[in-house]
């Protein structure tokens, strides 16, 4: 065996980061992944009692102080900050159950899930720890992003070349 020359070393292209692997066993990340991105997400834009983003975004922004911060524009900067949270949730969760695009989307929902973590952590703790369904997505979408989205997914239909026998 010999030593690739640099005309052979491999290089990632931007195609190459949607690739997906022949592995079949990815669906069962995406799903644990996305389900309860999903979920939630639709919870939050719903406006399901006890899941107002709002009502837990309020009081983690104002342990840092940034009610007094920012003053009259504190509402607004929670609101917006909700509405990306939700919109992120729902979109990466979709996006992971399809299998499209998954690497993004795994980096997507592991941002929203390490704040969803923390957030919880500093605000309900010990008294209500919801915070086991984020490092569920948390170890999924990690998965998801080291090894793709699988067989049966649509960035292998639509991201990986066709293999060419004798190649």
């Amino acid at each position: 065996m010999h030593a690739p020359s640099s005309s052979q070393s491999r290089r990632i292209s931007p195609a190459g980061v949607l690739r997906a692997s022949d592995a079949k066993h990815p669906i069962i990340f995406r799903v644990v992944a996305a389900v309860p991105l999903v979920g939630i997400g639709l919870q939050h834009l719903l406006k399901v009692e006890g899941a107002e983003i709002n009502n837990i975004l309020t009081p983690f922004f104002a342990s840092f102080g940034l009610d007094e911060t920012l003053g009259d524009g504190f509402e607004a900067f929670v609101n917006l900050n909700g509405y990306a949270a939700t919109v992120t949730e729902v979109v990466a969760g979709v996006l992971l159950l399809l299998g499209l695009f998954t690497r993004p989307a795994a980096v997507l929902a592991m941002g929203v899930m390490a704040v969803a973590f923390f957030t919880h952590l500093r605000i309900d703790w010990p008294n209500e720890p919801p915070f086991v369904i984020s490092l569920v997505v948390l170890a999924a979408a990690g998965y998801l992003l080291i090894k793709g989205a699988g067989r049966w997914s649509a960035d292998r239909k639509l991201f990986n070349a066709p293999t060419v026998p004798g190649d």
